[in-house]
């Protein structure tokens, strides 16, 4: 009997150390601050928070409305309260144009995707709509130019995912080829208050179907651009790097697989980058059932396969991976077909990575979840905030109106920076488990892919953002916590059978 007192005394102590003294710096926890609702303007339909963006106290989301002629709602941080500032649109839009399908911020600078925009390069071609922030600050308003692809085509689907910093824009073209669907992806360079194309980036080996630049990312001088339909959908990813005279038209540096990869894993369908660590989601992998989802991170000189992660509630059809993101060493991965709160409520999944590892975190819902909202269909962090899309939320008796949530990590101020969001749920087309075959126009991963990781221009470290914190305990804390955790939960779990 004492034996056993004695080691639940050590279970209470290291218990309470482990609270004092959180683990190896472990980063604080992101707690939901405010749901983002496009004010007056809900809709049914609308899918508001198909596309979502953050850059420092400022977030983006992406809408639909108005039967796909969409818009995209801008939100600032003001005491701890995110106001609606303003409603961007674009000055010609039309029916079904997909006008806020992708989404990229930085600074003053909004970029934002019209994925079947018809245009001078031909019908369902694509576009990007630029804004630049007001000097009285960001209100309702059109664009102040439009970019195109210079050999733009027929279902070109250009646009369909966009990461920036302050002089580099990258687009992704799904579509490129008169609609064989091998894709492209293109770069445009500041110069002055104009965009200029310098740059189309394809694969050596593309091929019918590939859809490379379904998702897109950038980190410094190194763009990852994902290819889910590559190899009949098993997958691939392509990254370039920028060459000593600049951008010009190339192929791969090198080409990344999963080493376990197989047909219809979609891997590549949302990518990531940030410092030496790229993030692929593989949203159909079947490891924990059909369509499950995993993630895959890569690094190290040669990008070689360092983890394949997949949930650890994980079950059929749980999408888990149809989005991804990731800024300093804070990742996160959506699963818009998650349980939790209703079926296919959605959730996601954040973990602390390294160079050769991803740590569980944390798992978030929306407090008011519900069947069916698909949460974490779009996901986009910095240090300090992250950006989750419903897009079918049902507001106010509306259904799939769409709304996103601002998660805030504690602890870290607001200044954090992200380039781009994470881009395109899929309209409504349906899910991601749903094979994502959206014409190559839609259909969510992030992007924003993120887009939104962080960007080159600040060397990706965020370093507020990053989610390290937390205190560092001295070794012979942190040894006897963990002793203490492992023999009190094996004690203690006989104690309960008995």
């Amino acid at each position: 009997m004492k034996a056993r007192q004695t080691w639940l005394y050590l279970a209470r102590i290291g218990v309470l150390l482990a609270f004092l003294f959180p683990v190896c710096g472990a980063a604080a926890p992101f707690v939901e601050e405010q749901k983002l609702l496009p004010g007056n303007n809900a809709e049914e339909e609308a899918f508001f928070g198909v596309a979502v963006a953050v850059d420092g106290d400022t977030a983006v989301v992406g809408s639909m409305e108005n039967r796909g002629r969409g818009a995209v709602y801008v939100f600032e941080r003001e005491a701890s309260v995110w106001e609606l500032r303003a409603r961007l649109t674009a000055s010609n839009r039309e029916l079904d144009d997909m006008f806020g399908s992708s989404i990229a911020i930085k600074g003053d600078l909004i970029a934002v995707g019209s994925v079947i925009d018809d245009n001078d390069g031909g019908v369902d071609a694509g576009a990007v709509y630029l804004f630049a922030k007001p000097a009285g600050g960001w209100k309702d308003m059109t664009e102040s130019s439009i970019i195109t692809a210079g050999d733009g085509v027929d279902n070109r689907a250009f646009g369909r995912d966009l990461v920036m910093t302050e002089t580099t824009l990258v687009v992704g073209a799904p579509g490129h080829d008169n609609g064989d669907l091998a894709g492209a992806v293109y770069i445009f360079e500041a110069s002055g208050s104009n965009w200029i194309q310098v740059a189309k980036l394809t694969a050596s080996d593309g091929s019918k179907g590939d859809l490379l630049g379904y998702s897109v990312d950038l980190y410094g001088d190194t763009v990852v651009a994902g290819a889910y339909g590559k190899a009949g959908k098993r997958g691939a990813v392509y990254l370039y790097d920028k060459p000593v005279a600049g951008w010009s038209d190339v192929t791969e540096t090198i080409k990344l697989m999963a080493e376990d990869g197989a047909a219809g894993d979609q891997f590549g369908y949302d990518v990531a980058i940030d410092g030496g660590n790229v993030l692929v989601g593989a949203d159909m992998d079947d490891d924990m059932g059909a369509d499950g989802g995993a993630v895959y991170l890569f690094s190290g000189a040669n990008w070689a396969q360092q983890r394949k992660i997949t949930a650890d509630d994980g079950f059929a059809d749980q999408g888990f991976g149809y989005a991804v993101d990731l800024v300093g060493d804070t990742a996160v991965v959506g699963a818009l077909l998650d349980d939790d709160m209703g079926e296919n409520s959605g959730s996601v999944y954040v973990y602390r990575t390294t160079s050769a590892a991803m740590v569980y975190q944390d798992k978030l819902v929306a407090a008011d979840g519900d069947a069916e909202d698909r949460f974490g269909s779009t996901v986009a962090v910095t240090g300090s905030y992250l950006l989750a899309g419903a897009y079918k939320d049902a507001v106010d008796g509306k259904q799939r109106s769409g709304s996103a949530y601002l998660f805030h990590r504690p602890g870290n101020g607001g200044g954090s920076s992200d380039n781009g969001g994470d881009n395109g749920g899929d309209n409504g087309s349906d899910n991601g488990s749903d094979n994502g075959s959206d014409n190559g126009s839609d259909n969510g991963s992030d992007n924003g892919s993120d887009n939104g990781s962080d960007n080159g221009s600040d060397n990706g470290n965020d370093d507020s953002s990053g989610g390290g914190g937390g205190v560092v305990a001295p070794w012979y804390l942190l040894f006897f916590a963990m002793f203490t955790r492992f023999m009190s939960r094996k004690r203690l779990a006989n104690l309960v059978r008995r």
